[in-house]
């Protein structure tokens, strides 16, 4: 079975990076936006959090359809981890 251009592995690498970047830039612009005006500004910062999030937890990978974050930590207890593997833990696909 071939993969679909859309299902390619370095499209879920980008994805990942896409979340990370808009976590860094949207994140830092909220915080200060709370920390020099109002507050208020706290309620998107853990919107925008768990939005991005859950949308990390939804990458999976194309070939066995396993959670990208879902790794072994140690002596073979998986975890969310905050980093993404160069290939599937499970089915072995490079995600490079």
């Amino acid at each position: 079975m071939e993969l679909q251009p859309k299902d390619k592995p370095f499209v879920i690498r980008k994805k990942f990076y896409l979340a990370l970047a808009s976590w860094m830039v949207f994140g830092m612009m909220f915080l200060y936006l709370a920390l020099v005006y109002s507050n208020y500004f706290l309620i998107p910062l853990f919107l925008l959090f768990f939005s991005i999030g859950f949308w990390t937890l939804s990458l999976r990978c194309p070939r066995c359809n396993k959670q990208i974050i879902l790794n072994p930590v140690i002596f073979g207890i998986y975890g969310y981890t905050p980093w993404l593997p160069y290939n599937c833990t499970q089915c072995d696909l490079e995600f490079d």
